[in-house]
């Protein structure tokens, strides 16, 4: 499975982040995550984007540091129908823990993907991702990632989130 080093914290004001990032394209999504009752292991969750593309996500992560290493695999499905079939088969079979809508602001800088998100009922948070590959290794992906984080954005390791938006939607 690939393997994405992550950094997630919870800011109040997005404004400061994406003028930080004015010099990068912007893509803005409206993403629906439905999380599965599926694995004790791991998550599994049916990603709908902007209404109209969908994934099915498995990851493992461990959750205990600052900076996470996730293990995913990421399936896209090729029509609107068979993700809703998928979806109702996984409701019907396993249970839904959680749905998690958001409005999310993607810039990509290189091999750092940054996500500003708006997570309805839960606020603003800013998350790095850095995929481990060939030319990047796990530690230099982790270096890049706190890296970019703490230094080129300016978020104060105070402000740093150890859990997935669904954790913390169930902890709330």
């Amino acid at each position: 499975m690939p393997i994405n080093i992550e950094l997630k914290a919870k800011v109040n004001d997005l404004q400061i982040i994406r003028e930080k990032l004015s010099n990068f394209k912007k893509e803005t999504l409206k993403q629906k995550d439905t999380f599965i009752n599926f694995s004790p292991k791991g998550r599994l969750k049916i990603r709908c984007i902007n209404d109209a593309k969908s994934q099915l996500i498995y990851y493992e992560r461990d959750e205990s540091r600052a900076v996470m290493s996730s293990k995913f695999n990421i399936y896209t499905y090729s029509n609107k129908e068979k993700s809703r079939k998928a979806l109702k088969n996984f409701k019907r079979n396993y249970g839904v823990i959680c749905v998690v809508n958001k409005y999310r602001e993607y810039y990509r800088d290189g091999s750092v993907r940054i996500h500003l998100d708006n997570i309805e009922k839960l606020g603003n948070f800013v998350e790095i991702e850095v995929v481990v590959s060939k030319k990047l290794s796990e530690s230099d992906a982790y270096q890049l990632a706190q890296d970019y984080f703490f230094y080129k954005l300016s978020i104060p390791y105070d402000n740093v989130i150890h859990k997935s938006y669904v954790d913390i939607f169930l902890n709330k």
